[in-house]
């Protein structure tokens, strides 16, 4: 619904395969969950992620846009009312200077941009692969995606949660930039982003968890919560009801 409010959903529609259902695995039985019933026949796309960016690339450039590929950032400074971007461009490097009013930081989880950092560590496999800044904004620089949080595949939130970070970030720089004048929805991205984004987390911990039989293998404490997780998303309805519309990503 999200895309389909900013005409971005064709692609998806047109060539995604669509999924309900999952099915986990354990003592040799399988568990299957009909996730999209309990949510009124909502399910999944499943659509590669290099040709999205391929679809809306060119929809961006079919719209009047400016996509650059091969351009390294260097550095970026904020002055005044803007910010500098220095950067440089093609095999030979050329050096690249861009003025503008506002940096969105989105090229995934190997950017430094100068923001203070809260790293979340723990002595388990999840922590590896997650990482989250707080806040997600420093003057007029802003992050989005995985240069803002970075989540463990279980539960598959990786790009949606980047896609729901670019629909706010979007609209704030639309509200203070394009003609209203009005900063205040901006200024909040990082408050209004935090709790989904922690949301998610939890959610992917808790897939990490139910996928992830645990250090004692198929016995033992940790199995047991394994069961006993399992057991409420399969028999417990509000529960299940819960999991389907956190996965599916209902009224997000």
């Amino acid at each position: 619904e999200l895309l389909q409010r900013h005409g971005l959903a064709g692609p998806i529609l047109r060539g995604g395969l669509r999924v309900g259902q999952c099915e986990w695995r354990a003592d040799g039985q399988a568990f299957l969950l009909d996730y999209a019933k309990l949510c009124g026949g909502r399910g999944h796309y499943i659509y590669p992620q290099h040709d999205l960016v391929a679809d809306w690339a060119g929809d961006l450039l079919a719209r009047g846009g400016d996509v650059r590929f091969g351009v390294t950032v260097t550095g970026i400074e904020q002055a005044g009312d803007g910010a500098l971007v220095r950067a440089t461009a093609g095999p030979d490097g050329a050096p690249v200077t861009i003025e503008c009013l506002a940096v969105v930081v989105c090229d995934g989880a190997g950017s430094r941009p100068p923001v203070e950092r809260g790293e979340f560590t723990e002595r388990d496999i999840l922590d590896l692969r997650v990482r989250l800044c707080d806040p997600m904004q420093h003057g007029r620089l802003y992050l989005a995606g995985d240069a803002a949080h970075l989540i463990t595949p279980a539960g598959g939130k990786g790009m949606n949660i980047a896609i729901q970070d670019a629909a706010e970030l979007a609209g704030g720089l639309i509200e203070r930039y394009g003609g209203r004048g009005d900063g205040g929805r901006l200024d909040r991205y990082s408050q209004t982003r935090l709790p989904h984004i922690w949301r998610h987390q939890e959610f992917s911990n808790l897939m990490l968890s139910l996928f992830n039989a645990g250090p004692d293998g198929g016995s033992g404490f940790s199995y047991g919560l394994r069961r006993a997780r399992l057991g409420l998303v399969l028999s417990d309805p509000q529960f299940s009801r819960w999991f389907a519309h956190t996965y599916v990503g209902v009224d997000e």
